[in-house]
């Protein structure tokens, strides 16, 4: 595990967790921006639309923060639920 990773662990609130920013779409795509991730971490983006099935839709190693995921199928569904995970 990366330092940067292990410094995560030792927090005592949420603060330096990833945060979702407002989304937009953009040429039919949903982008997702991001705040406080760890450059150089992989991110597994999943979505669902019933919070029981999730499915892996992006993975992303970014190397700056902020970063942007993308889900290209978000348009086919009336609502979606997103949430990032490191592997």
């Amino acid at each position: 595990m990366p330092a940067a990773q292990v410094a995560l662990l030792e927090r005592a609130d949420c603060s330096g967790v990833p945060r979702f920013q407002t989304p937009y779409f953009h040429t039919n795509i949903l982008h997702l921006p991001l705040t406080k991730v760890v450059p150089g971490t992989t991110y597994r983006l999943l979505a669902t639309t019933n919070l029981a099935d999730w499915q892996s839709i992006q993975t992303n190693t970014p190397p700056a923060d902020p970063a942007i995921f993308t889900d290209p199928l978000a348009t086919n569904y009336p609502y979606r639920y997103s949430r990032l995970l490191t592997p």
